[in-house]
């Protein structure tokens, strides 16, 4: 089930020089992150065939606790 893989937690949208730019924050269940990314590599590129000069970039950031051993410390 889709939703239950991806929460969004925050989004916002706002105008740049060239059109609008948007955010948004999820939590991802564990172990859920490629299939996530699938989903969403997805969406996009059916948005970036549709819409001429549609662009878009995906970051993935951990929180602390998730983090810190991927980069080889301890969490707290």
């Amino acid at each position: 089930m889709e939703n239950q893989k991806i929460l969004s937690l925050r989004s916002a949208i706002w105008a740049v020089k060239d059109g609008t730019f948007s955010t948004m924050i999820s939590a991802i269940q564990p172990g859920k992150v490629k299939e996530s990314m699938d989903l969403a590599m997805k969406r996009l590129l059916m948005m970036a065939t549709s819409i001429d000069g549609f662009r878009y970039e995906i970051h993935i950031a951990n929180d602390l606790v998730e983090g810190m051993p991927i980069i080889g410390l301890e969490a707290p």
